[in-house]
């Protein structure tokens, strides 16, 4: 019987790398953290709104569908590839939040990760 239970964990983590009650809660299906990042009108908003197009052209796993001061989307996630929506709204006077939403048609097998996505991307704006 022991042997039965080793090979079990053994092939468990050699197959997925760990299995599900040993990951940490932002890897065992708990949706990611939506990154926030606000700016100020002009030069402010205008440089992260710039990154902000530029990491979605450069990571998703599709093409840009549309793109404009408000909204950058991709076109929708049907396998392990990333697909964004990232939006710019006014939240008081010349203050802006940019929110990005990443998904995968296949979240398990999502490349990249998208907790890990979503921290790179705010990384990046923020810069």
């Amino acid at each position: 019987m022991r042997f039965e239970a080793l090979a079990a964990a053994v092939l468990c983590a050699a197959s997925l790398g760990g299995c599900v009650e040993d990951q940490p809660a932002a890897q065992a299906g708990a949706p990611p953290p939506v990154p926030s990042i606000l700016c100020k009108k002009g030069p402010d908003c205008d440089a992260k709104w710039s990154r902000a197009q530029t990491w979605v052209s450069q990571n998703a796993g599709y093409r840009i569908q549309v793109a404009n001061d408000g909204l950058i989307q991709t076109y929708g996630s049907t396998d392990t590839s990333l697909a964004v929506v990232v939006n710019k709204t006014n939240v008081k006077g010349d203050q802006y939040e940019i929110v990005a939403q990443m998904s995968c048609g296949n979240e398990i097998t999502c490349f990249p990760d998208l907790h890990q996505a979503l921290a790179d991307f705010a990384n990046f704006v923020k810069q």
